[in-house]
């Protein structure tokens, strides 16, 4: 479980992720698989508990990041329609749902109160400009030889990035957890296939293959062919999704617990050789995961981070030109993803509206994300509030130095 739980939290995949915030907090997800599990085997009262747990987990994950709460809500329905086929399983669902059904009513109508507010912004911004175009998330579809690029930052495996120079924005297509990983995942498949399944870790660990593979399957572009064309067709709120790539993070929870149980079921073999196996296995798969700057890595200086916000907080609070800021647009520095997220914090703590922001979801004829010329950012925001400024007029605007 430790082996696994390492390789989930600190995995090259995620690793790669660092400089993007949004998908740092995901200790959400496991949560809510536990509480799930729980329930699914306690008979007594504390089954309801597990079971509004496991539905506040993934609320909690779909407010810390839309992302990752998304692909948590896309594995839940992959785990009840895996439910519904197996029919042995199918039975207790049907069981479980006649047994709970009130207390089912009331969860999800907690989960819908819950919701809703985190909701309203996408859905106002879905009506204003649509969804993200299906061209856009193609050219971003992962291919098979993403399962064999590791991170950047790999202290063992950036070699094999050197010999795929073309592959373009490929932080978002990196898969690679390290050989252990994928060796256990193929031996834990012709194991399963040989030998079945047959206690309740054994269907855990069989559920978290399956899973694996099939989104794997599902996430690939096979020549012209997208299979998750029909996921971001018909699939709630799929096309608010830019890089599906990134459900990654979400496979490599799949993949941890395959390592967890292959390690443990290998340390409790009477073998001594199966036990060493095991030893070696998880200090591999731990070492395999080292990169070369994750401590001096600039997104986790926490402190530098809040000095720069309360900075631009204070700038902005002062009259500038003799006018108090109605709107503000920070420009960005050497670091301009680090400058929007900035001006994001600021804006939500000083309820002034910014005009910063950064990557897919960005408003029609804006192109102020690496702007730096004051003269030409001035005309530029003219001209954008001129045609989408609604109340705000260029005269509003503080355009401030980070």
């Amino acid at each position: 479980s430790a082996v696994g739980g390492f390789l989930f939290a600190f995995g090259l995949p995620r690793n790669q992720h660092l400089n993007h915030l949004q998908l740092i907090p995901h200790f959400f997800t496991p949560l809510c698989f536990y509480f799930l599990v729980c329930y699914w085997y306690e008979a007594g009262a504390r089954r309801v508990m597990f079971a509004g747990l496991a539905a506040l987990s993934a609320i909690w994950q779909l407010w810390a990041a839309v992302y990752l709460g998304w692909f948590l809500f896309f594995a839940l329905s992959f785990l009840v329609v895996y439910l519904i086929v197996v029919s042995d399983l199918r039975r207790s669902l049907i069981e479980k749902v006649i047994r709970d059904r009130w207390w089912a009513v009331l969860i999800i109508i907690t989960a819908i109160v819950l919701l809703v507010p985190m909701a309203m912004p996408y859905y106002h911004v879905k009506a204003e400009r649509g969804g993200i175009p299906w061209e856009y998330a193609y050219n971003l579809a992962p291919a098979w030889r993403s399962f064999v690029l590791p991170s950047e930052r790999s202290y063992f495996y950036s070699w094999i990035l050197e010999n795929n120079p073309g592959y373009h924005t490929a932080w978002e297509r990196i898969f690679f957890p390290g050989v252990t990983p994928l060796l256990c995942l193929v031996g834990l498949l012709f194991w399963f296939a040989l030998r079945g399944r047959r206690t309740k870790l054994q269907r855990v660990a069989w559920f978290a293959v399956l899973s694996y593979v099939i989104v794997s399957l599902l996430i690939v572009r096979h020549g012209n062919f997208w299979p998750w064309y029909y996921i971001h067709e018909y699939f709630p709120a799929a096309s608010a999704l830019r890089a599906i790539g990134r459900i990654n993070l979400l496979i490599l929870l799949s993949l941890s617990v395959v390592v967890a149980f292959v390690i443990e079921f290998l340390r409790n073999a009477k073998s001594r050789l199966w036990q060493t196996l095991a030893i070696a296995a998880g200090i591999t798969c731990c070492v395999e995961q080292t990169s070369f700057d994750l401590v001096g890595y600039g997104s986790f200086y926490i402190k530098d981070h809040r000095r720069d916000i309360l900075t631009l907080e204070s700038k902005l609070q002062k009259p500038v030109n003799q006018k108090l800021c109605k709107i503000f647009y920070v420009i960005p520095g050497s670091d301009h993803v680090k400058t929007h997220v900035d001006a994001m914090f600021v804006s939500m703590q000083t309820k002034v509206p910014t005009l910063n922001g950064y990557s897919g979801g960005i408003p029609n004829n804006w192109n102020l994300e690496k702007a730096q010329d004051r003269r030409n950012i001035a005309s530029a925001i003219d001209r954008w509030l001129t045609v989408h400024g609604n109340r705000y007029r260029a005269k509003d605007v503080c355009i401030i130095r980070p």
